[in-house]
């Protein structure tokens, strides 16, 4: 629905990237911070790092509490162009992060154009959240126990 993305543009709310297993994203990043937000899956506060960035010209974001992924993004400059993959190994996802193109120049950030936008309240299915904290899983403990 045209309208329906015009209506999110319009009060500064981005896309949301959603990671699917095996399906690489090629994306250019933007500028990232460090955000707190409530877990879903616990209800508790939780740091990640919320990430804008470019697919395909469109502005979206992420939030990752991923290890793994923002020890890969540590690697990398704003305005380098990466491609992301999740895999799954076992029950635990992981990712691979292949840099396309890396930043040379100095990326001049404007803040009114790289805004984040306001915080929005969401609903436990609208947040994308990428985690590979299975330790804190009161099901992967489950699991865990009855394999061991």
């Amino acid at each position: 629905m045209q309208e329906a993305k015009q209506w999110l543009k319009d009060n500064g709310i981005l896309p949301k990237i959603s990671f699917e297993i095996d399906k690489p994203l090629t994306l250019k990043i933007l500028k990232s911070k460090i955000e707190e937000f409530t877990n879903p899956k616990t209800n508790k506060k939780e740091n990640g790092l919320k990430v804008l960035v470019t697919e395909d010209g469109e502005a979206k974001q992420f939030l990752t509490t991923s290890i793994a992924l923002i020890t890969r993004l540590a690697e990398t400059t704003a305005g380098s162009v990466i491609k992301i993959t999740q895999k799954q190994i076992g029950m635990k996802k992981t990712y691979e992060l292949e840099l396309i193109e890396a930043n040379v120049e100095k990326v001049e950030e404007k803040e009114d154009e790289l805004d984040f936008g306001e915080p929005v309240e969401m609903s436990d299915e609208e947040i994308p959240i990428v985690n590979d904290k299975l330790d804190d899983d009161p099901g992967f403990q489950k699991f865990n126990k009855d394999i061991s």
